[in-house]
């Protein structure tokens, strides 16, 4: 049977698709950060949230942190939820061989949030609200958004935070909302028939 040869163009076009797509598979490199961090990779999520609540971070545990994160997550342990908003702005260390493809992958917390799934909604919607640092709310809405498109609902996503901005009396609150509604459309509405939906649940809120 003959083969068919894949332009390598044609490779490279997929595999950017792909990693711009909503909805991935979490990060393959969680294992490499359990290797690396071989004093706590039998960490249950109870021991793990311990561990985050009494080790703030800094440059000599990072390592540890982030693979702490990554069980709280991959383990969708709502107890974890107020801990992982408080590290929203924590960048994991790099280690070589890992993969940096997902929206969000700099900071664990976002890919923990993302895993919990919709019980981390009300609380990433108080942090975008609330917060006064810009990469926290930044991360909060990408959370928000990625929580959203992991059953391909997107819009959805942009259209609960227009609500929500529709609803409230607080200028600051509005203007919070605005800003992470079009900061969030800028990085990841670009073309096609998802993106157009995104904007126009994001102008209109309404779901699509």
């Amino acid at each position: 049977m003959k083969k068919t040869k894949i332009p390598a163009v044609m490779i490279a076009l997929l595999l950017s698709l792909a990693c711009q797509a909503y909805g991935q598979k979490r990060d393959t490199n969680h294992e490499v950060y359990k290797t690396a961090c071989p004093s706590e990779a039998n960490l249950t999520a109870p021991d793990a949230l311990k561990f985050l609540n009494d080790n703030p971070p800094t440059p000599v545990n990072a390592i540890c942190e982030t693979w702490a994160i990554y069980v709280v997550g991959d383990n969708q342990y709502e107890p974890g939820i107020p801990k992982l908003i408080t590290l929203l702005g924590f960048r994991r260390p790099d280690i070589q061989m890992t993969w940096n493809h997902l929206p969000g992958s700099f900071y664990p917390a976002v890919e923990a949030l993302t895993e919990i799934g919709n019980p981390a909604l009300p609380a990433l919607l108080t942090e975008i609200e609330t917060s006064a640092v810009d990469l926290w709310r930044t991360n909060a809405t990408r959370a928000w958004i990625l929580i959203y498109g992991i059953h391909g609902k997107e819009a959805r996503g942009f259209a609960a935070l227009r609500r929500e901005a529709m609803k409230s009396r607080d200028d600051v609150v509005k203007y919070r909302l605005e800003e992470a509604i079009q900061g969030e459309l800028k990085r990841s509405c670009v073309s096609g028939p998802l993106a157009d939906n995104c904007r126009q649940s994001a102008a209109d809120g309404v779901d699509r």
